[in-house]
């Protein structure tokens, strides 16, 4: 890969709006916790198979964790955020990595239903 020479070239960032569920909220040694979840975005619909959905891995650090641990199961959010790989060493054999896609939320807001 060579970096591009020009600045402000690549964009990250992701809204979604969907229902918020699989909420995790993880103490951390600092002030505010990790707070995990999925969103479930509609994202079509066809005659036989009815709605069609995605799902996202989102995630929120530091005081944007406030509000979400108040946030329920199935409720309806927006977010704004961006896209960050999370590569791991794998457990199950420590010469292979996994990884997973989170959007990392800079803004959260809770939808009227």
């Amino acid at each position: 890969y060579e970096p591009r020479k020009e600045k402000g070239m690549d964009i990250n960032m992701v809204c979604l709006t969907g229902v918020i569920h699989n909420i995790g909220v993880n103490p951390t040694k600092g002030l505010y916790p990790v707070v995990e979840a999925r969103l479930t975005v509609c994202v079509g619909h066809t005659e036989g198979e009815g709605d069609l959905f995605d799902e996202f891995n989102i995630r929120a650090f530091g005081k944007k964790t406030i509000g979400m641990t108040y946030i329920k199961e199935g409720t309806p959010v927006t977010i704004q955020g961006r896209l960050k790989e999370d590569i791991r060493v794998n457990a199950d054999n420590p010469n292979t990595t996994r990884s997973k896609t989170y959007v990392n939320i800079d803004n959260i807001k809770v939808n009227k239903e």
